[in-house]
C-alpha cells in the first residue's frame, strides 16, 4: 500500500521517533493531494527528497506534476513489463533528473 493506505508498507517513516514521514506530513499540512501539487517541489529538500542515493520518490512526483497520475501509472506499469527493477533501477540513475528520464523513456513504449 502506499503512504495514505491503511497498508502502509513504507520503512522510511520509521526512521522518525514520531513514525511519521515528514513527506506525508508536510502534504496533509497544505492539504494536497501529495507532493506533485506543491510549488516547492522542485526544490524540495524535506524528508526523503533530501537523501543522496533515492531518486525515485521526487522524480515520480516530478513526472505526475508534468503528466497526470494516470500517464504515470500507465508508464510505470510498462517500465516494469519491460523488466525495470521498481524502484532500484531508478534510484541507480544517480540522480532525480536521470530517473525522471528513464521513467519518461516508457511514456511511448
Amino acid at each position: 500500500g502506499g503512504c495514505r493506505s491503511q497498508y502502509n508498507c513504507c520503512s522510511f517513516a520509521t526512521l522518525f521517533e514520531d513514525g511519521l514521514c515528514p513527506n506525508l506530513t508536510c502534504v496533509v499540512e497544505k492539504g494536497l493531494d501529495g507532493c506533485y501539487a506543491c510549488d516547492q517541489l522542485v526544490d524540495c529538500k524535506r524528508g526523503y527528497y533530501g537523501q543522496q542515493n533515492e531518486y525515485v520518490a521526487k522524480a515520480t512526483a516530478l513526472f505526475i506534476k508534468a503528466y497526470g497520475k494516470e500517464c504515470y501509472t500507465q508508464t510505470l506499469v510498462k517500465a516494469i513489463e519491460s523488466g525495470i527493477n521498481y524502484p532500484k533501477s531508478f534510484d541507480a540513475t544517480g540522480s532525480v533528473e536521470e530517473a525522471f528520464n528513464l521513467l519518461k523513456s516508457f511514456m511511448n513504449a
